[in-house]
């Protein structure tokens, strides 16, 4: 009976896996929980507010109003954050401001799961995250994952599970990590890969010439800007190919 349990169990775990595009749904829903800006600035929802976190960051950054972002506005929208972060005014962000931003301006950097639901009065802090990782934690059940599966031999589930349990661990081995998430390019640390050459130090030089990059990537039809519907259906097709 109890070899029973733990088969069942487990299966209701990985059942999401038969149907990925309910999953994928489900996911993309609640990724609009938090936005990331481009050089890395978090948007959190308010429960008071229907502004989407998305557009708090497009309509601060367009700074003449007209729906669309420029080189230029990119750029001072960058500028401005490398002043929130480079807290001591110096001539770069080091080490204890990039400590700074994983652990306290944006945490969800170290638990990606943290930012993706809205949250409500009253919700305690953390409720509906995944235990040990999300599907890369599945090692704690069975005595040890596949490899605690031995008991079940008698029962004709072990290559059923066995290929569920690769399955999980492909999904997770290609899940969005740090905060690529929640942004619009495929970054996990947005402020620490500015760092050009590598000496543990970002130079406002280095930050701008990240921007300008970013920006090149985002105005895919090199008109000189983007509007907020390009950015969006940069974010859905990213989406659709997790």
């Amino acid at each position: 009976m109890r070899q029973r349990i733990i088969v069942i169990a487990l299966l209701g775990g990985l059942s999401s896996l038969g149907n990925p595009q309910a999953a994928s749904a489900k996911n993309a829903s609640q990724a609009q929980a938090m936005f990331v800006s481009p050089m890395g600035e978090p948007f959190r929802p308010s429960p008071d507010s229907t502004e989407r976190p998305f557009m708090m960051w497009f309509t601060a950054a367009d700074l003449d109003h007209n729906g669309r972002l420029d080189s230029a506005e990119f750029g001072a929208d960058a500028l401005r954050f490398y002043k929130v972060l480079n807290v001591d005014g110096d001539e770069e962000i080091g080490p204890a401001e990039i400590t700074r931003y994983e652990e306290e301006i944006v945490p969800e950097i170290r638990d990606p799961l943290r930012g993706r639901s809205i949250p409500r009065p009253g919700m305690p802090a953390g409720k509906g995250k995944m235990g040990g990782g999300g599907l890369g934690g599945m090692g704690s059940m069975g005595g040890g994952g596949a490899g605690g599966m031995g008991s079940m031999r008698g029962m004709g589930a072990r290559g059923d599970i066995a290929d569920k349990i690769a399955k999980a661990q492909k999904m997770a081995a290609n899940r969005p990590q740090g905060l690529e998430l929640y942004g619009l390019l495929p970054i996990p640390q947005p402020v620490a890969s500015a760092d050009t050459n590598f000496n543990r130090g970002i130079t406002e030089a280095e930050f701008l010439k990240a921007a300008q990059q970013r920006f090149q990537y985002l105005d895919q039809d090199q008109d000189g800007g983007f509007v907020a519907e390009e950015a969006l259906q940069i974010i859905k097709a990213r989406r659709r190919r997790r």
